[in-house]
Order: structure tokens, then sequence, then C-alpha cells
């Protein structure tokens, strides 16, 4: 189980890709910065397959514990291939509690 601060590190480090499984609405809304929208009900897009399959890792996250969008895809970017996947159990929520920044419409309303 991967922390907050340890998605942070592999953020800064530069080789890893960041993919929100939350819907679309609930990712426009706020997000981690530089992640990628997959919807857990929605197919994985052609560019960011690409990008997964250039990165060290990938990293999955949904809202928090409770949330399987991110398991459900995790197992879509296992199936296309991406060979190392981390998923980030703790979510949005535990990203957020750590203090860390997001960006979206929520930060422009600031």
């Amino acid at each position: 189980n991967v922390t907050a601060s340890a998605v942070n590190q592999y953020l800064e480090e530069g080789d890893s890709l960041i993919v929100d499984a939350r819907p679309s609405t609930s990712f426009d809304y706020a997000h981690i910065p530089g992640a990628v929208s997959i919807p857990a009900d929605g197919e994985v897009p052609p560019n960011v397959l690409a990008q997964a399959l250039q990165k060290a890792r990938t990293i999955v996250y949904c809202d928090g514990p409770g949330c399987d969008a991110s398991q459900r895809v995790a197992e879509k970017l296992r199936m296309a291939g991406v060979p190392s996947i981390i998923v980030f159990a703790g979510g949005f929520q535990d990203w957020t509690n750590s203090g860390l920044p997001s960006e979206g419409r929520r930060e422009k309303n600031k």
C-alpha cells in the first residue's frame, strides 16, 4: 500500500504517469496535479496507453478506501500490457488530507 508522500515522490522524479479513475465530473472539479482521467466505466484512450507504456510506473487512484474504480482501471491497463501499475488505495482523500496540492475547477474558485 503506497502512501501519499510516496506517490508525490514518484511524481517529483518524473517517470510516473498518474491516472484518476473517478468520474469525469470529479476529475474536472479537482485532481492530483498532472493526472490524466480514465473513468472506471470508460475505455483507456490510446494516447494515455502510449504514455503509460513509456513510463517506469503508472499510479492509479480514485476517491479513497472503499472505492474500487482504481482497481478496475488498473486491470484495464494490465490487460492492455502496461507492466508496472501501482494502485494508490488512499486515493484523492489521502492526498488532500496529507496537505498535498490539487488542481481543477475547485482550485480556480478559491
